[in-house]
């Protein structure tokens, strides 16, 4: 398989090599409804498929003798190696928002530094899952003069994580729409009396809660939909989760990983 290029085709056709390859995506859909330890292994299952992936090994996801517990504790190790991102993008929108007080200038940057982090959190991510060290993470020069070693690829990966989180976040916006209007259409007719604004000074404390105890019936009403909505939301996430680890381990696979011996050598593109 070549190494150069169509990042999201060549992670696709990993994940879909062997049959039954949406079961693994299935399950890691359910996985994440479980506080903590769900979203920890499914971190780590797809951090450690994309280890080998960067290795150099053209492997599909494994589907089975999968150890549980193995996976929560490189998710963990995962998430702690690429914290320094989050505290990085919190700490910089902190200090733009104090000093332009919000506005535009503070949203764009907001939206460019959320681009960044969705391709800095899997390179670091799975730096430290390659050394089975957080701290390999926390090598912010060592990740740096990789990018600068290959700033066209790293754009190419930027490009695919936006685009395919806005694909998947229409397709999911469009499936919650739907729930919505199906809520809505069974609300009763005087909460549109609400939108005329003489109307909104005479609404009453009983009132909001009798209104808010409406709405909570009819979602347990329709609490089979909502629960196949949020079902798909979470398939979709794992979809996209195991697509950016994936091409984040090709590209990755563009260096010597194999002569990686120790964690604070600098990388090396491969001849």
């Amino acid at each position: 398989m070549t190494d150069e290029g169509h990042y999201y085709k060549r992670s696709l056709a990993l994940l879909r090599h062997d049959r039954g390859w949406i079961k693994p995506l299935l399950v890691m859909a359910a996985a994440n409804f479980v506080p903590i330890a769900g979203p920890l292994g499914c971190n780590g299952y797809a951090v450690e498929w994309a280890r080998l992936v960067a290795w150099g090994v053209d492997a599909a996801p494994k589907q089975r003798k999968v150890r549980v517990g193995e996976c929560i504790s490189a998710g963990w190790r995962a998430f702690v190696g690429a914290l320094w991102v989050g505290l990085s993008v919190y700490a910089l929108n902190l200090l733009f928002t104090s000093v332009f007080k919000g506005g535009a200038v503070t949203s764009t940057f907001s939206i460019l530094l959320s681009f960044i982090a969705s391709f800095l959190v899997p390179v670091a991510a799975l730096h430290a899952t390659i050394y089975h060290d957080f701290k390999a993470g926390w090598q912010i020069k060592r990740i740096w003069s990789l990018i600068k070693a290959d700033h066209k690829g790293a754009l190419h990966l930027i490009r695919l994580y936006i685009v395919l989180q806005l694909v998947v976040g229409l397709i999911l916006s469009i499936v919650w729409m739907a729930i919505l209007i199906l809520v809505a259409s069974q609300l009763s007719d005087s909460y549109l009396m609400l939108a005329y604004s003489d109307v909104l000074h005479d609404v009453t404390a009983s009132y909001i809660l009798y209104a808010a105890a409406d709405i909570l019936r009819l979602v347990a009403a329709n609490a089979l939909p909502c629960a196949i909505a949020a079902f798909i939301s979470s398939l979709g996430f794992s979809f996209t989760q195991m697509i950016q680890t994936c091409a984040t381990g090709l590209w990755l696979r563009k260096f010597d990983v194999p002569t990686w011996q120790e964690s604070n050598k600098i990388f090396e593109e491969k001849n």
